[in-house]
């Protein structure tokens, strides 16, 4: 049986809550927050749990934790299945991302864990990978980079085919983003390859690509009040995929141009704020006309007769 991921983890990015942080500062009395998502590609949904407090279901997604380090339980609803517990570390401002699958004989699962840790420069770039089992041997692109565990230092900030192979065990491969200024810590947890083959063809996993990293600034609220354990909120539907939207370039003042920003493209949401909703992804270096702006985010028309908001941090107008 064919047991591969889809190559498009590009789960980790900074969320930057303003430009302060973009200078490697932050307001006075300004608390950092943390984000964790998890996404199951296979199997019934899961609960999850932040050091034996219930925080809900997946798909998951939390953006106001707050930083260090805590015990993440992934306990399926499948009793024929085993919780899955470890270790994660939610840094200051940035997003941790989770897939994992229950599929296949392996009563605990196995999936990848992204982490992305401040270095001291800002001008540094670097990658952390640990595998079950050890020894697995580590590619970016077409280049390998030793045994794992594996700490690369020397490498461009960038997206990458990040690939670990294990003997007797099934490839991985998938997208990753180096972030300059960041360690991506990778944790990959494979599957045997008798394991793979053992697994019923109706249980075939349809791995999900974690949603892509908003390049919106990120308007951090104070924390709510503790979850309750055991409560059970509905998982909220997934969107279905926006396209990316280009335009012809001879449009007249004034435009904006949107600028690098980390992805490709930026999202066009439905009113000025990082919580309304995606109507469409323009691209990177692409001039849109240019309307009006509000608290930083910019109106403007995306597709003829169709109007939304973008971040002011990632797009500029030309006058």
């Amino acid at each position: 049986m064919n047991y591969h991921w889809r190559k498009s983890i590009i789960g980790l990015i900074v969320l930057l809550s303003s430009s302060f942080f973009l200078a490697g500062c932050s307001l006075p009395g300004q608390k950092d927050f943390s984000g964790l998502q998890v996404e199951i590609t296979t199997g019934s949904v899961s609960q999850i749990y932040l050091d034996d407090l219930h925080y809900g279901q997946t798909p998951f997604e939390k953006r106001d934790i707050r930083p260090g380090t805590y015990t993440l339980r992934i306990e399926p609803e499948d009793k024929g299945k085993k919780p899955y517990e470890t270790q994660v570390h939610l840094y200051p401002n940035t997003l941790t991302s989770v897939l994992w699958s229950f599929d296949g004989p392996e009563p605990t699962g196995a999936g990848e864990i992204l982490e992305l840790e401040p270095l001291a420069s800002k001008e540094r770039t670097e990658l952390s990978v640990i595998t079950v089992p050890e020894g697995a041997k580590i590619s970016l692109d077409t280049k390998s980079y030793g045994l794992s565990p594996a700490i690369v230092e020397s490498v461009s900030a960038g997206q990458y085919t990040l690939s670990i192979e294990a003997v007797a065990h099934v490839k991985k491969a998938f997208g990753i983003t180096l972030q300059p200024g960041y360690r991506l810590h990778v944790f990959s947890r494979l599957i045997k390859e008798n394991d793979a083959l053992a697994a019923p063809q109706d249980s075939t996993p349809s791995a999900q690509v974690l949603p892509s990293p908003s390049p919106d600034v990120l308007r951090i609220e104070a924390p709510t009040a503790s979850p309750t354990p055991g409560a059970t909120p509905k998982a909220s539907p997934k969107p279905s995929p926006t396209p990316v939207l280009t335009v012809n370039q001879d449009i007249p003042k004034p435009y904006a141009v949107v600028k690098e920003t980390g992805t490709g493209w930026l999202r066009v949401r439905d009113e000025a704020s990082s919580t309304g909703q995606e109507v469409a992804r323009v691209d990177v270096g692409q001039r849109y006309k240019y309307l009006s702006n509000m608290e930083g985010w910019l109106e403007i028309e995306y597709a003829p007769g169709k109007t939304g908001w973008v971040s002011g941090q990632f797009a500029e107008v030309i006058r």
